[in-house]
């Protein structure tokens, strides 16, 4: 049980972490 939730806050952590580097990039793009 423990580790799913651990698992589950890792991929969110990666999705918040994708998003941002590609609201980043998009930003500093244009």
């Amino acid at each position: 049980m423990r580790q799913m939730i651990l698992y589950k806050y890792e991929i969110d952590n990666l999705l918040t972490l994708n998003l941002r580097g590609f609201y980043f990039g998009m930003k500093f793009e244009y």
